[in-house]
This record gives structure tokens, C-alpha cells and sequence, in this order.
């Protein structure tokens, strides 16, 4: 779930895998007004990949797998996958528009989860194991591969965020982390569940 530059509310409608056994899945994703309750519009994505699960391949958006910048440009990822994808915007305010992958970006590291976020400037930046990557918003036209901002040795990040110039970092519902955004350690909080 994301909410965009407009306040209104981004989900995840529907999934599905049109020819069984190929790897591609496609995704309905809402634009819900929180102003007037309602769904507005849908944006359909084609050709989305999943990941191959033993037997199946399956198509599981990670916790944090769907951001928008201002321009309306849609950016994806999936659970267990080093695969980020953009979806040229704008997303429409009304009716229901259907759109291919524009660029691919392929993260370093290691890690099931994929997480993203935008920054007030428009740069993308992903977690992915314990590593915080870039992609400089002039950079996000091209199948850029990120770059490492910082190792944030202490957390294996869940989700990221930022306030203030910080970015925070979260673990399994566990550990919060606050860090510079150069990656200096500020707090790190150990939560009870």
C-alpha cells in the first residue's frame, strides 16, 4: 500500500498469472480517494515477474513493493526477488489505464525482502539484506543498477523510510533504526512484540 503525491491511497487489487506456468503475472493495483471513499481509478501492469517457488512460481509483492513518485511513475518489486521495476506514469485520476515495464534495475546483495522508498528529491532508494541503495532520480530513466549508500550492519531491513533527513530502517517488527542519511548509526531500538 502507498499513498501518493495527491494523498490519495495505492493497493494492490488483483493478481493474476495468465498462462499458467510462465513467469509473469498481471497486477491491478486501485487509486482510492481518501477525500470521497471511493476507487477512482485502476492501473493494470503487465508481464510483472514473480519468483520460482520449488513447484510454483509465485508473485508476492514485498511489504514495501510499491512506491510512486509525483510524476506518477509506478516502481514494483516482488518477494525474494533483487528485481526492481518502473512503470512509466502518470496514473490516471479517473478510468483505468494498462502499462509494460519501462526499466528494469537489478540490487546487489542478498535478502528475500526488497523494499523502496522515495526521498523529497525524487531519488529511489531500496533496502534489500542490510544494504541501503540509490538511484539518483536522474539516473531512474536508464536500467541504472543502484548504488550502496550505506551497510547498515546493525538491522536486516524490513522497510525503510525517511523524516528529516534520516532514514529509518525497521527489522522483523523487532528493531527500528535510525540512521544519516551518509549512514551514521543515530538510534537503534529494540521494540517487544
Amino acid at each position: 500500500m502507498n499513498i501518493d503525491h495527491s494523498g490519495d491511497l495505492l493497493y494492490m487489487k488483483s493478481v493474476s498469472q495468465p498462462t499458467t506456468g510462465v513467469n509473469s503475472f498481471t497486477c491491478v493495483l486501485s487509486r482510492y480517494n481518501t477525500t470521497t471513499n471511493q476507487e477512482v481509478a485502476t492501473v493494470t501492469l503487465l508481464n510483472v515477474p514473480g519468483y520460482d517457488y520449488g513447484t510454483h512460481i509465485v508473485f508476492t509483492p514485498g511489504k514495501n513493493g510499491i512506491v510512486c513518485d509525483e510524476a506518477g511513475n509506478l516502481y514494483v518489486t516482488v518477494y525474494n526477488s533483487n528485481k526492481v521495476y518502473r512503470f512509466d506514469g502518470p496514473i490516471p485520476t479517473s478510468g483505468n489505464v494498462t502499462k509494460e515495464i519501462s526499466y528494469t534495475y537489478t540490487v546487489p546483495g542478498s535478502g528475500s525482502e526488497t523494499v523502496l522508498a522515495l526521498d523529497l528529491i525524487g531519488n529511489l532508494f531500496i533496502g534489500r539484506g542490510t544494504g541501503v541503495f540509490k538511484i539518483p532520480v536522474a539516473n531512474l530513466t536508464t536500467n541504472t543498477e543502484p548504488s550502496l549508500v550505506f551497510n547498515a550492519s546493525s538491522i536486516t531491513i524490513n522497510d525503510i523510510d525517511f523524516k528529516d533527513g534520516s532514514v529509518y530502517l525497521a527489522s522483523g517488527g523487532t528493531k527500528l533504526a535510525k540512521y544519516s542519511a551518509k549512514g551514521v548509526l543515530r538510534k537503534l531500538l529494540s521494540l517487544a512484540r
